[in-house]
């Protein structure tokens, strides 16, 4: 199977990030990359040609800057969570 995404023109653009997560994810799912399955198998089971193409095109978007920009308000809003969590435990035991 061929692990590239449906936009794979925007890869001749000139972001860096945009062209190593797709990049990355073909290593991935390199026959037998991690032992008998690839990435890809792993995550969806019975996987189509399709599929491939789909799971390809959502991770060269997040190397886009839009994809990017939904990445780190993901990471924000778990350290908000992580945060608000330790305030609540320091809390609890201080009383």
């Amino acid at each position: 199977m061929i692990h590239e995404g449906f936009h794979k023109n925007r890869l001749e653009q000139n972001n860096p990030r945009e062209v190593a997560f797709p990049e990355v994810w073909k290593r991935k799912n390199h026959e037998g990359a991690l032992g008998l399955y690839t990435t890809v198998e792993i995550l969806i089971p019975d996987c189509t040609e399709r599929d491939v193409k789909v799971a390809a095109t959502i991770i060269q978007w997040l190397g886009s800057n839009v994809g990017m920009c939904f990445l780190y308000e993901v990471l924000r809003e778990s350290r908000e969570a992580r945060e608000g969590v330790s305030c609540l435990l320091r809390s609890a035991h201080e009383s």
